[in-house]
């Protein structure tokens, strides 16, 4: 329902919904479903240094996407192309950013979503925060994109928003045949 009121998109609650331990769990859990030794995964430097341990704990390798501090910490978009490879498998992003704070502009999730259409890789998006703006500014979340459907999984956490961290619990939203997959690594 809050997928439903929040983005307008349609949701199965039993074949889409994995509830986790967190975001941070839903995370792992896509990470070790899809990455094999060797693969590689995109991440904004700076971020969030556990995506760097998971991606090592699933025998990937993190590739680092940069942020511009100059520009108020905007996604390196001119560097994305080059840091895609054949061993490339997914890209992870979390907006507002964790360190940064920053909301990556529509422009900015436009073209994570093109370069994961266009290499067919998967998007993990990692949204704890996406409630938490300032000054009338709202997130570019790509839930919605409907391009995504089958590339797509976003992992969300109720500890931040309801202000019950040491509860740890999330959920991550993704196309049957991944939660699937992710429960596997659940189980």
């Amino acid at each position: 329902e809050t997928l439903t009121r929040k983005y307008g998109i349609k949701v199965n609650p039993k074949s889409e919904i994995l509830i986790t331990a967190g975001a941070m769990e839903g995370l792992m859990d896509a990470i070790l479903a899809i990455v094999n030794p060797g693969d590689e995964v995109i991440i904004t430097s700076p971020g969030f240094s556990s995506y760097t341990e998971q991606i090592l704990m699933a025998h990937g390798v993190p590739r680092y996407l940069p942020l511009l501090e100059e520009k108020n910490w905007a996604i390196d978009l001119e560097k994305l192309p080059m840091l895609i490879t054949k061993r490339t498998k997914a890209i992870l992003i979390n907006s507002p950013c964790n360190p940064t704070g920053s909301i990556f502009t529509k422009q900015e999730m436009d073209a994570i979503a093109d370069a994961v259409i266009k290499n067919n890789l998967i998007l993990i998006t990692d949204e704890p925060y996406e409630f938490l703006t300032f000054d009338g500014k709202k997130t570019n979340s790509l839930v919605q994109d409907e391009r995504l459907r089958y590339n797509r999984t976003s992992c969300f956490s109720l500890s931040k928003e309801y202000a019950m961290t040491g509860y740890r619990v999330g959920y991550a939203f993704a196309e049957e045949g991944m939660i699937r997959q992710m429960m596997k690594m659940h189980d």
